[in-house]
């Protein structure tokens, strides 16, 4: 994708501002809108801050528990993890690879 998000888009993906909280389905955003969601794929930028996710996915360090992304919730999950699955997984140039496995992942649990 690139980090254009006038290219993000042009290929249907529509930007949120920050995520706020979430219930349930519904993830409240920043600007007051809200969206119901089947999966949530946290990608954490350059600062990693989970503290807005209370689910019992981390570790008592804080650390994400995953394998490859995928976490014990069965609508969480992760990318852009530093090492999630290979040096690459951090970076965009690399991060396709993971993106790619994590949608199988949601296509395999979705059924």
């Amino acid at each position: 994708m690139g980090s254009s998000p006038r290219r993000a888009r042009r290929k249907g993906i529509v930007l949120r501002p920050r995520a706020t909280a979430a219930s349930g389905a519904t993830v409240a955003f920043a600007d007051s809108g809200e969206v119901d969601v089947a999966a949530v794929i946290g990608a954490t930028g350059f600062a990693l801050d989970h503290s807005w996710i209370d689910v019992p996915v981390f570790a008592p360090d804080g650390a994400v528990v995953h394998a490859r992304g995928v976490t014990a919730s069965p609508s969480l999950y992760f990318l852009g993890l530093s090492w999630m699955h290979s040096r690459g997984s951090a970076l965009l140039g690399w991060v396709k690879e993971d993106a790619a496995y994590i949608a199988e992942q949601i296509r395999t649990r979705a059924g």
